[in-house]
């Protein structure tokens, strides 16, 4: 029989901070839910190698207090061997030891069992006996996966898409027994749904597993302690192909640790170093976060301040939905606006803030406000022009009015020198690192810095360049709530502490509150932002509980699983955990290096099958692209950039005729269609693709 509750409040963390979270509520009301992350298998990013930060959901168990929950209700198998988060808007039933959730949108199916514990093949079968008797497909290869707190092993049987349904089983097993998890659907409707299918799968709570608890702990770093996570974090950049990365650790209001590793290039021997200038990516959104907080706190404007009043040229297609969003919508991912990268690195050359703004009113809204965790990079620029606009910036000068206000409220203030949206300036210097792209079959290599400059058209996005020295300081004012290490008041703590409130959940351990991951991390709070741009990745951390926090730099794009892995080896260290997020690490970045070698099988493109295809095509949302012919692959060039695409005939799990095997985009998709009688070209797949027609 069912079991389905809703859940109680969290309970409160034993040090209260300021800012605390707001009354627990059921309501999906933006303002009130919580948000955390999702794997990347479905993940309709720019590049689908891009987005990572999976290490976490290996490392980290759902806690007391993680609020990601808050609005879902809680199922138990009928034998109360685990229990599930439910979202709202789904239909859950139970029985023996089996869940089943099943989506709003057709066709979109959870089912979690549980068995003794037997070799993963076995419980695989088992589970398809259970869920599916007449399946017959043969098991494809497993391939091991990071394991949550209490699970020894964890492997994943990924099936190839048949009848356009992606289908995986994920296989689990511990002391408590095994765990099984089939995830089917349509690609499309599990990229619309990925967040709250995270949240069921990685909620999934085992009786009888008992969770590490950091509460009453004290970190302590000693001298031995940092030597250590040195020698790991030059053990990491081999294992882990970074060519350099720069560390600042924070420990009770003191920077205990700042230091460069590595080149700053590729092929050259100048050294990183603590003053060497990387850009940061989305970890730039905590910083207009902040500015807005700042501007609340003279009263410029509210976090429920409708945008329209500030930037009348707002506008959703939905009139109503326009009227409804505020300020506080723009920055916590909830609005049901999805992610849609590529029309800002199509446009990179031309786009302007004020074309951005006026272009989100095309946007389809993916889930229902506040329904579901939706990662949008232009309504969070959105808010950063708003806060320009508050500002007393003009219509038309948004971009600029945005980056004087950082540096006039943020970066002056707190004495970020070196921190700057210039990359004029950046190359002016002589300590910058150069940006690293992944490569298919060898490692990353050095990109010019113009290859970076999608990213200043949406600069509250991301866009600034720092140094580890700078974000430490960022790091320490956070740490303080607002107040810089020369003691300025940046930012209130209740407004900061709007920041850090959850609004919707990103995952069963994890929440997204206005430009912050928040998340639990053994009964503590982590609070973090990670950013990752087409040659940089970065990761901001801290408990602020602890006193302990952490900034990782580096100048290689996609470097995610290293940079969390550094982050949790200091935890580690610093609480006397067992070593684990090293072998957590190497699993998880093995498995991306396997899905990346898997593109050096693409075979040549021949010439007959693409004769008909050349030529130059549109996209009301990307522009015009020209499509060529050279030595065994189809290129396409789209001004900013060019894709080189080879076939996918030898690749056994590929639903396009073409695949992208160098370039900015490696890994996306291309398929040849018809849009009436007229030739026409589909970019990328899923929730989020692009039709270009032919310009005749």
């Amino acid at each position: 029989m069912a079991v389905i509750t809703k859940p109680t409040c969290p309970s409160t963390p034993k040090r209260d901070r300021p800012g605390e979270a707001k009354p627990c509520t059921t309501s999906a009301v933006p303002s009130a839910t919580p948000v955390a992350s999702f794997v990347r298998t479905w993940a309709s990013e720019a590049c689908r190698f891009a987005a990572g930060g999976l290490l976490a959901t290996g490392i980290a168990a759902p806690g007391a207090y993680a609020q990601a929950t808050q609005d879902a209700s809680i199922i138990s198998d009928g034998d109360s061997r685990f229990s599930l988060p439910v979202p709202e808007g789904w239909d859950a039933s139970s029985g023996g030891s089996a869940v089943a959730i099943m989506g709003p949108d057709e066709g979109v199916e959870i089912h979690v069992a549980a068995f003794d514990r037997l070799p993963p093949d076995e419980l695989a079968v088992a589970m398809w006996s259970l869920v599916d008797p007449g399946h017959s497909a043969p098991l494809p290869e497993r391939t091991p996966m990071p394991s949550r707190e209490g699970i020894e092993e964890t492997w994943l049987y990924e099936y190839q898409p048949a009848d356009g349904l992606v289908t995986r089983v994920t296989v689990e097993t511990g002391e408590q027994g095994g765990f099984v998890t089939i995830i089917r659907g349509p690609l499309a409707e599990l990229e619309r749904r990925a967040a709250q299918v995270a949240l069921i799968t990685t909620g999934l709570d085992i009786a009888g597993v008992e969770e590490t608890d950091l509460s009453d702990i004290d970190p302590a770093l000693s001298a031995g302690d940092l030597g250590l996570l040195r020698d790991y974090i030059r053990e990491a950049m081999e294992s882990m192909d970074v060519p350099g990365t720069s560390v600042a650790v924070v420990l009770d209001g003191e920077v205990v640790l700042l230091e460069g590793f590595g080149v700053r290039e590729r092929g050259r021997e100048d050294m990183v170093t603590a003053e060497t200038r990387m850009m940061i990516g989305s970890t730039g959104k905590t910083m207009t976060s902040m500015l807005v907080a700042s501007l609340a706190d003279e009263g410029r404007l509210a976090w429920d301040t409708p945008v329209q009043t500030i930037l009348p040229q707002f506008a959703m297609a939905d009139p109503e939905l326009s009227r409804r969003i505020t300020v506080r919508h723009l920055l916590c991912a909830c609005t049901g606006v999805p992610r849609r990268d590529l029309e800002f690195i199509f446009n990179a050359d031309s786009l302007t803030a004020e074309q951005i703004i006026d272009s989100v009113r095309t946007f389809e809204v993916f889930t229902g406000f506040g329904e579901a965790f939706q990662y949008s990079n232009q309504l969070i620029g959105s808010a950063g022009w708003a806060a320009a606009a508050a500002s007393g910036a003009e219509w038309g000068h948004l971009n600029q009015g945005y980056m004087d206000a950082m540096q006039a409220r943020i970066f002056e203030p707190i004495g970020m020198v070196n921190t700057t949206f210039s990359p004029e300036e950046v190359q002016g210097t002589d300590d910058y690192a150069m940006p690293h792209e992944l490569t298919v079959g060898g490692p990353r290599a050095p990109i010019p810095i113009r290859d970076e400059r999608a990213a200043i058209a949406v600069a509250p996005a991301g866009a600034p360049w720092s140094t580890a020295e700078d974000m430490s300081l960022y790091l320490l004012t956070l740490m303080n709530t607002g107040t810089t290490p020369d003691g300025v008041t940046v930012a209130s703590p209740e407004n900061l502490g709007e920041v850090w409130t959850p609004q919707v959940a990103v995952d069963g351990n994890t929440s997204y509150g206005l430009g912050w991951f928040l998340e639990d991390y053994h009964h503590l709070e982590l609070i973090h932002h990670g950013g990752n741009t087409l040659g940089f990745t970065s990761d901001l951390a801290f408990l602020p509980e602890a006193g302990l926090g952490i900034v990782v730099l580096t100048n290689a794009r996609a470097a995610n699983t290293f940079a969390d892995s550094v982050r949790f080896r200091l935890f580690e260290l610093a609480f006397d955990l067992p070593e684990r997020a090293g072998s957590q690490a190497e699993l998880a970045w093995g498995n991306e290096q396997n899905e990346l070698l898997s593109l050096t099988n693409a075979s040549a493109v021949k010439w007959a099958e693409v004769e008909t295809l050349l030529g130059r095509y549109s996209n009301p949302d990307l522009g015009e692209v020209e499509v060529s012919y050279s030595d065994g692959s189809l290129i396409m060039d789209a001004g900013e950039f060019s894709l080189e695409f080879r076939s996918t005939e030898n690749l056994n799990d590929a639903t396009a005729q073409f695949v992208a095997t160098s370039g900015l985009l490696v890994g996306m998709p291309l398929t040849p269609s018809l849009e009436g009688s007229e030739r026409a070209l589909v970019f990328g797949e899923g929730a989020t693709e692009y039709l270009f027609t032919a310009v005749p």
